[in-house]
């Protein structure tokens, strides 16, 4: 009887049989979805700002909330950068914004806090040493809105702080040919006017596709001159991208018309979020057209969810699919128990998944992150554990959290 020979080859039909099923387990694996794990740092109100960066040079990513680093990977032990005091959940901190940057270029990172909203903002030293104090350096007396960021706003290659000063809407860079521990140097982009301290929803992107970073707002945006010389004011479109102003606001090109949108929380202590589809007729003019994510009807549910109080967002690349996907959630006590919309609801956080479809729209898919802590006025989302996903780190009145991508 004839031994059953092995085959050493696949015949085509084979092949496209195989080709399925590695497509369809592809597929599969690609649909599964993100999931997190949560660790508390800190069950203490340090600040509703939070900042991520190697303080210590070991090639790690440290967190940074309010006067505490902590060193990674485990984040369990931390270290000062400053007084420690705790605050009152029902009061409020003085670290609204934090960030992280060689401010002198020493090659140590140093430490962005923003307090109260008009107060002053300051860079806090890194002294390379455990056991020795981080200078506080001041940047500006004066740091309106409830959203300041640092970015790179006019393209030099240094960061700049956008914000509301003297009534004027503008942004703050450390002055040219001065110690790097001097105050930086406000450059107003509009007159005086109703750019006061609690102002909510700055941001900054390019809107008409020029190159150059404009100014965004929720009564419109404010596009950059080519020419910056002498701090000229800058033209004003006005749009209306919500009522009183959410969070960070983004320009960015959501359903792939080669025209950036624009991406705001509605109010930051009502309910709302959307996306503003940019439209362009042929002679130029501008229209928008409003896609809610979040409703700002208290009891309208998009796609099954709702929550109140987004102050707080970002756009990053989520699952790795190329497109930049919205990150928020619920201030959580943003004035206390029971003194906002939807106050006392559980405190969410919800990534929404950037989905485009072939006739040229798009829309955002929810997906909970967490239920019982939520967001303060600003949080990070940045790879910290070098696995080449995303995580989540906040910090606000319900203490300081790391939720890692699984």
């Amino acid at each position: 009887m004839p031994t059953p020979s092995l085959r050493t080859s696949a015949s085509p039909r084979d092949v496209f049989i195989l080709l399925a099923i590695f497509l369809s387990v592809a597929a599969v694996a690609h649909a599964e979805p993100i999931s997190f794990s949560k660790q508390q740092l800190s069950d203490m109100f340090f600040s509703e700002g939070v900042a991520v960066a190697d303080v210590d040079n070991d090639g790690k990513t440290d967190v940074i909330a309010g006067p505490f680093w902590y060193r990674a990977p485990q984040f369990k032990q931390k270290r000062g950068i400053a007084a420690p005091h705790a605050y009152d959940p029902r009061s409020y901190s003085n670290a609204f914004i934090m960030g992280a940057y060689d401010f002198n270029y020493d090659g140590l990172t140093d430490v962005l806090q923003i307090g109260w909203p008009g107060r002053a903002g300051y860079w806090l030293e890194n002294p390379g040493k455990v056991r020795q104090d981080w200078t506080p350096h001041l940047i500006t007396p004066e740091v309106g809105t409830e959203s300041p960021q640092m970015l790179n706003l006019v393209g030099d290659e240094r960061p700049e702080i956008i914000l509301a000063a003297e009534k004027k809407l503008g942004w703050v860079s450390p002055a040219k040919g001065v110690p790097a521990t001097a105050p930086w140097q406000f450059h107003p982009i509009t007159g005086e006017d109703h750019w006061f301290r609690y102002t909510h929803g700055v941001g900054a992107g390019d809107v008409n596709g020029d190159g150059r970073q404009d100014m965004l707002t929720a009564t419109g945006w404010f596009a950059q001159p080519a020419d910056l010389t002498g701090d000229p004011l800058w033209e004003f479109h006005p749009a209306a991208f919500g009522t009183k102003g959410g969070a960070q606001m983004y320009a960015y090109d959501v359903n792939g018309d080669g025209l950036n949108d624009v991406i705001t929380s509605i109010h930051a202590h009502e309910y709302g979020l959307s996306w503003f589809e940019q439209k362009r007729a042929s002679d130029g003019t501008t229209t928008w057209i409003d896609h809610p994510i979040i409703s700002r009807e208290p009891d309208t549910l998009i796609r099954g969810i709702q929550f109140s109080q987004a102050h707080a967002v970002e756009l990053v690349d989520m699952d790795g699919d190329g497109l930049k996907d919205i990150i928020s959630g619920k201030r959580y006590w943003a004035h206390g128990p029971g003194k906002d919309a939807g106050a006392d609801a559980p405190a969410v956080i919800y990534w929404f998944k950037l989905v485009r479809h072939n006739d040229g729209t798009a829309h955002f898919e929810p997906h909970l992150v967490d239920d019982s802590t939520g967001v303060g006025t600003q949080f990070v989302v940045e790879d910290i554990n070098g696995d080449d996903r995303p995580d989540i780190i906040s910090s606000n009145k319900a203490g300081v959290h790391v939720f890692l991508q699984k």
